[in-house]
Parts: C-alpha cells; structure tokens; sequence
C-alpha cells in the first residue's frame, strides 16, 4: 500500500523490504501428519489490536463451531497470543483451546499444529501471523488482502478465504493430507526463494546502488 502510494506520488527507484524476522524463520522441509484429529491456530500477539480481536471472534464465534457440527472431534482450535478479551476467553471450550503466550513457538509450530487459519478483516502492511506459517511450510488459509502483494496463490500455496463459510469449506479440504502436502512443498520452496537472506541483502544492495546512482 505505501509502495502504490509513493510511486503514485512520482517516486521511481523504490524497493520493498519484508520483515527482518523471516530468513531466520524460514524452513527446509516439513513433516505433514496424516492424523484423524487435525489441530488448527490462530496467533496474534496481542489481543488488545482491533483486527486480531476481530479475527479471533470469527472463528471462535463462527468458525470453530460450525466445523464441531459439520464434524464433531476433528478439529481442535488453538488461540495462541496474550490477553484474549474475557468474553471470547469464555467461549473457548469442546474443540478451542485458549494457549495464551507459548514460550517454545518455534516447537509448537513443527509439532503440534497442522493447519493456521488466518482471517485478515483489517489492518494495513506485512503481518507476521500471517508470512510466519508460510515459511514454516504449515498449510495456511488465509484472506486473500493480507497476502500483501506477494505472489502467493489460492490452490498451489495457499487457500484464500474471505467468509466465515469459506473458511469452513477450506478448512474441509484440508483434511485430504495430499493437498496438505503440495501446499507445505509449494510454500516452503516459494518462501525460500523470496524470504532468504541473500534475497533480502539482494534488495538493500540494489536500494543503495540507485541512491548513488541519483
């Protein structure tokens, strides 16, 4: 969005930095668990941000509810972040597990989850909820806005989603661990390729050449 708006406003020589945290973060291969309970989270590192808030309600309100009715026991919910409003904290019960801050994530991340289900209703820029699943591999279903601009797409990385109806429809899919697979591989390998730290010295370095060059 700032990228539009600076070229809109005449600038030429403009290069877009993701965020620092994911080369570290990034991941080579990852294990996908053909389970019969599949465990599916959402993270947000503070519940006192509106649009997490936001999109913690729709699934805990609408989404967690509607997959233990369609299939009862096979999904189970993790909310990962710190300070849950007390009224969603309430209705995180059956298949939704409050998990509040997790010291180890790097570990919950490769062991203990299958899927990350991550609505983005508002919200401007690059979000780690977000690029932090993809580039561990976890099969992502995500809002299609909150992809900023990276050339992710719906059926080979990842699963866009907008409603609460298609959210439970992908989730559905998912439960086939083939496609699990090829959406892990096609993240990972994409990830890799625009997230490494090579790539992103490769941006600096080209930012600093055409300063010089001006």
């Amino acid at each position: 969005k700032e990228e539009r708006l600076y070229r809109n406003l005449g600038a030429q020589n403009i290069a877009t930095l993701p965020l620092r945290s994911l080369p570290n973060l990034l991941k080579q291969e990852r294990e996908i668990k053909d389970r019969d309970v599949l465990h599916l989270f959402f993270m947000g590192a503070s519940y006192n941000v509106h649009h997490n808030r936001k999109a913690a309600e729709l699934i805990i309100k609408d989404v967690a509810p509607e997959l233990e009715r369609k299939m009862p026991g096979k999904f189970m919910f993790h909310i990962l972040g710190k300070k849950l409003p007390e009224d969603l904290s309430k209705l995180c019960k059956d298949n939704i597990k409050e998990e509040g801050f997790v010291d180890d994530l790097d570990l919950f991340l490769r062991d203990k989850v299958d899927i990350a289900v991550i609505p983005s209703i508002m919200g401007a820029g690059m979000q780690q909820k977000i690029f932090e699943p993809l580039v561990y591999g976890i099969p992502s279903i995500i809002s299609e806005r909150g992809i900023a601009g990276y050339p992710y797409k719906h059926e080979e990385h990842v699963l866009f989603a907008n409603r609460k109806e298609e959210f439970v429809e992908n989730i559905l899919r998912l439960r086939d661990v083939n496609l699990r697979r090829t959406l892990s591989i096609n993240s990972l390998e994409l990830s890799n390729n625009i997230f490494s730290k090579e790539k992103l010295d490769q941006i600096v370095t080209k930012g600093l050449e055409s300063c010089y060059d001006q």
